[in-house]
């Protein structure tokens, strides 16, 4: 298997890792929209992630557990938020 795959990747019997792969984007897994994210209220963030219940704020100001779950428009990702 290692034959067919070096070729494409430049691979040869003295180079046998690849080089890296080179992302256009300086952040390809978006950690910079959590971090504007995290800025965000507890409610404003629910909704950027697709949560579109109404959710009431404790008085503490934050949602707990169960109220974010109940949150979730789809029922399965309920269950999954749970676990």
């Amino acid at each position: 298997e290692f034959e067919l795959l070096a070729g494409p990747l430049g691979l040869n019997d003295r180079r046998i890792v690849p080089e890296p792969v080179q992302f256009p984007d300086s952040d390809p897994l978006g950690a910079s929209v959590a971090m504007v994210t995290a800025t965000n209220s507890m409610e404003e963030t629910l909704m950027q992630i697709g949560c579109h219940g109404s959710v009431e704020k404790s008085s503490s100001g934050r949602i707990t557990l169960g109220e974010q779950a109940a949150a979730l428009a789809n029922p399965h990702d309920r269950v999954v938020a749970l676990r």
